[in-house]
């Protein structure tokens, strides 16, 4: 009978969590901004400030009606 290849060693999900939080814990503000995959989820971990966004649909619509009623 053959033998199986079994890890010495298999981490839970929870283990593999803690692990991860704990590398986390000793990353600078800089390393932290480095590796953000999402710019929400760093803003909320550290209530950071973003640019505001601001939506230009409205005027761009208008600039485009004004256009057209020159242009006509």
């Amino acid at each position: 009978m053959a033998r199986r290849n079994t890890p010495d060693y298999l981490p839970t999900t929870r283990d593999i969590a803690r692990a991860c939080a704990a590398i986390r814990a000793g990353w600078t503000p800089s390393e932290r901004r480095r590796r953000a995959v999402d710019q929400e989820l760093l803003a909320e971990e550290q209530n950071a400030w973003l640019p505001p966004v601001i939506d230009t649909s409205a005027c761009l619509s208008r600039v485009r009606r004004a256009a057209i009623d020159i242009s006509a």
